[in-house]
């Protein structure tokens, strides 16, 4: 394990310069917080490169086939999240609730399955097809007992395209 940071939360620390020169050419952070935890200095080193490389490499994953890949797994682990959220959702209700909601969750499951076969060589060339669909919350959701489908897409916040549903 490898340390990261080092936090001090006590008044009356000292340590001397060359601890710090030590930290900050390890990569590790110094951080000062109040005796409330309330942070209010933190200590790093310029010479961390890290965030720049790996900024780059996310940049040229975008115009890549690890791009598109990274986009599909982000879409289906939202809706897996969605499934299952909607199944937790069943499992405190009864009867006909309880039914509607456990067909609701299967399609979020075929939308997974449908996003992660989206074919394309970029983040450009998938994103359309991902995020770009239409979706009917009311043919998801039909509208009854007073529910109106604005407040039914503000619980559900997913897209269901429905294009990948029929």
């Amino acid at each position: 394990m490898k340390m990261r940071e080092l936090i001090i939360g006590s008044r009356g620390v000292s340590f001397s310069s060359d601890l710090l020169v030590e930290l900050c050419g390890r990569g590790i952070r110094v951080a000062r917080v109040t005796s409330g935890g309330k942070p209010f200095a933190l200590i790093t080193s310029p010479m961390l490169t890290a965030t720049v490389e790996t900024r780059r490499q996310q940049m040229a994953a975008y115009f890549t086939d690890r791009g598109a890949e990274f986009c599909r797994w982000i879409v289906a682990g939202k809706l897996r999240n969605q499934e299952r959220l909607l199944r937790y959702f069943a499992k405190s209700r009864e009867g006909t609730r309880r039914e509607e909601l456990e067909s609701v969750a299967k399609v979020p499951r075929k939308l997974r399955r449908a996003a992660l076969e989206v074919e394309g060589s970029s983040a450009d060339a998938v994103r359309p097809k991902l995020l770009g669909q239409t979706y009917s919350p009311t043919k998801l959701f039909p509208p009854r007992r007073g529910l109106k489908p604005q407040n039914v897409t503000m619980c559900a916040r997913c897209v269901y395209p429905t294009k990948l549903c029929a």
